[in-house]
């Protein structure tokens, strides 16, 4: 009559200590106690292991959900380049500052966006990516604040989210973005200097 202890069959079955007392207060494991310890007879642990027949369907199952993902990936990728042969997708264009022919800080354009907007003039930009261009994003709400305040005559361009049509996607115009500036300079200098 061979015995396990609680460690050799946590190791067996793979289980946590907790998970073996559960299973052993539920009696779904025969056990014995002897000076306070439990042990388990092997024929028992054994029960409890999986059958290789059941390995054979989980593995089966996987293989059918990771092709199905594989299908799901491939006409994800489809739709994309759909989309861009269409221009659906935004792909902000280098950032060129029109102010004293100084060159605006290069960034990299955040996620593409997928709007449907209008043409706009070369040089335009996601509200983001021009906060993240002049070292602003922590002024983000502060500044969002002073263009939407229609008494200081900043302007912007915005159109509602593809996604989430509740919320809009603000951008900039190279004139805007002078303008902003300019204003931004005169009024708020503290910004810069944060």
């Amino acid at each position: 009559m061979d015995l396990l202890t609680l460690q050799e069959t946590m190791q067996q079955l793979g289980l946590s200590d907790s998970t073996i007392r559960r299973m052993i207060r539920r009696g779904e494991i025969p056990t014995q106690k002897i000076k306070g310890r439990y042990y388990f007879h092997i024929s028992d642990v054994n029960k409890l292991l999986p059958s290789p027949s059941s390995n054979d369907e989980v593995i089966r199952d996987l293989a059918g959900r990771l092709s199905k993902l594989e299908r799901e990936v491939e006409e994800l990728k489809r739709q994309l380049e759909h989309m861009t042969r269409l221009g659906r997708i935004d792909q902000k264009p280098p950032v060129v500052s029109q102010r004293a022919n100084t060159p605006a800080p290069q960034i990299k354009a955040s996620q593409p966006h997928f709007t449907a907007i209008p043409e706009m003039p070369e040089g335009t930009l996601h509200f983001h990516d021009w906060l993240m261009a002049y070292g602003l994003k922590d002024q983000r709400r502060k500044i969002l604040g002073y263009m939407e305040n229609r008494r200081n005559g900043l302007k912007h361009e915005a159109y509602p989210k593809v996604n989430r049509p509740s919320e809009l996607d603000r951008y900039l115009t190279p004139e805007q973005q002078d303008a902003l500036i300019a204003w931004l300079m005169e009024n708020h200098p503290e910004v810069f200097e944060q």
